[in-house]
C-alpha cells in the first residue's frame, strides 16, 4: 500500500516534473524515482491515467456535443430568419478533422464513436413522435 506522500506523488506527477514533485514532497530525487520502479506504485499511476483519460474523453466529447448543437442551432436561424437545412457532411469534416469520430471507451467500458453516437440520434430526430 502507498504512504501518503507516494500516492501525493503519483496525482503531483501529472502536474510537475519529477525534480519538482521530489522537492515539493521533501524527498530526493533518488527515492522518487525509486518509488516509480516499484509495481504498487506502476500501478496507481495507470490507474490514474486511465482515470484522467476517461474525464478528459467525457470533458470533450460533452464539450463537442455542444459545440455541434450551437452550429446546428445558427445554421438552423440562417439569414434573414429563414431556417436552412444544417450542411450534414460540412459538420461531419469537422468532426472528423478534431478526432472526434475515432472509437472511445463510454462510461461501461465499451468502446464507441461519435459517428455512431450521431448516427443514432439521427435516426432518432427522423423518427416521427408517438405524442
Amino acid at each position: 500500500m502507498l504512504n501518503p506522500k507516494q500516492r501525493q506523488a503519483v496525482r503531483l506527477l501529472f502536474e510537475a516534473p519529477e525534480e519538482k514533485v521530489a522537492e515539493m514532497l521533501g524527498v530526493k530525487l533518488d527515492t522518487l524515482r525509486r518509488w516509480k520502479g516499484k509495481r504498487e506504485f506502476i500501478d496507481a499511476m495507470q490507474l490514474a491515467a486511465t482515470e484522467t483519460r476517461q474525464s478528459a474523453t467525457r470533458i470533450l466529447s460533452n464539450a463537442l456535443a455542444h459545440a455541434a448543437e450551437r452550429i446546428h442551432e445558427m445554421v438552423a436561424i440562417g439569414a434573414d430568419t429563414q431556417p436552412l437545412k444544417p450542411d450534414a457532411k460540412v459538420m461531419v469534416d469537422m468532426l472528423k478533422a478534431s478526432g472526434m469520430l475515432e472509437a472511445v471507451l463510454n462510461d461501461t467500458g465499451e468502446s464507441e464513436s461519435l459517428a455512431s453516437i450521431l448516427a443514432q440520434l439521427a435516426q432518432e430526430e427522423d423518427e416521427p413522435d408517438s405524442d
